[in-house]
């Protein structure tokens, strides 16, 4: 969890708690997470706990153990490539960590930092909350069955995510950008399709794996086909961007 978010999570959590009885606490200070990420990552983590790493479904979880030391392993969908989430008590973050590396080591595994992990969310169409989307956008504009559950339980905001589905339509959504040039645009660089403004970026990065610049970025409804060509303002003389479906295809 972002450290600048955990109250603002804490006070909607006991906002809405009623007659539980449950207590939010911060876990952050007491746990390590470590995400191993790639073609072998279900293998790097067999061989580390055994084969339950490879029988986890996406989103489940299970405890096991290195050692002495109980781990819980969380298999994720929000990057492209496979990936299981490692998270361990903050005392043990160091064993765990030079086991991990020991056990990946004849696989190529190594460690990678934030710019990484970043050009892999921004591939597998992985909005950031605070970044790509915040409390002012309706949930179906942001985010996808990948992302939550249409279908689930009542839940806060499910009359206006059920009256869009059935009733309505959005007038504006997240969708991919593949860019020309070396430009980046920042952060709320205006779209323009001719000389209508259609929307902001709010994600780019240069993608190793595409060789070429992509972004993120709130497009009108009429924007929406694949292939539509925009031009994006950022400085010194603008970028041509192309619209294309989520996540990026790296074939």
């Amino acid at each position: 969890l972002q450290r600048d978010r955990e109250e603002a999570v804490r006070e909607t959590f006991e906002r809405h708690i009623i007659a539980d009885d449950v207590r939010v606490e911060t876990a952050g200070d007491r746990l390590a997470r470590v995400m191993i990420v790639g073609p072998s990552a279900r293998a790097v983590l067999s061989r580390f706990v055994g084969e339950a790493a490879l029988d986890l479904p996406p989103w489940h979880h299970a405890e096991t153990r290195c050692g002495d030391i109980a781990l819980r392993m969380v298999a994720n969908r929000r990057l492209v490539l496979p990936g299981v989430e490692v998270i361990a008590p903050i005392e043990a973050a160091r064993p765990v960590w030079k086991a991990l590396l020991d056990s990946g080591r004849a696989a190529g595994l190594r460690p990678v930092g934030m710019t990484a992990l970043e050009w892999l969310r921004v591939e597998a169409g992985w909005p950031w909350f605070g970044l790509d989307f915040d409390e002012g956008n309706l949930l179906m504009e942001s985010l996808s069955g990948d992302h939550v559950s249409f279908t689930k339980g009542c839940y806060v905001g499910q009359e206006v995510v059920t009256r869009i589905e059935h009733q309505g339509h959005l007038n504006k959504k997240l969708c991919g950008l593949r860019l020309g040039g070396e430009t980046l645009p920042p952060h709320g660089s205006p779209i323009w399709l001719g000389d209508r403004n259609v929307g902001q970026v709010t994600s780019a990065v240069r993608s190793p794996a595409l060789g070429r610049g992509i972004a993120l970025g709130y497009l009108r409804r009429e924007c929406w086909t694949h292939g539509t060509p925009l031009r994006i303002e950022a400085p010194p003389g603008g970028v041509e961007a192309e619209v294309t479906s989520l996540p990026f295809s790296l074939g």
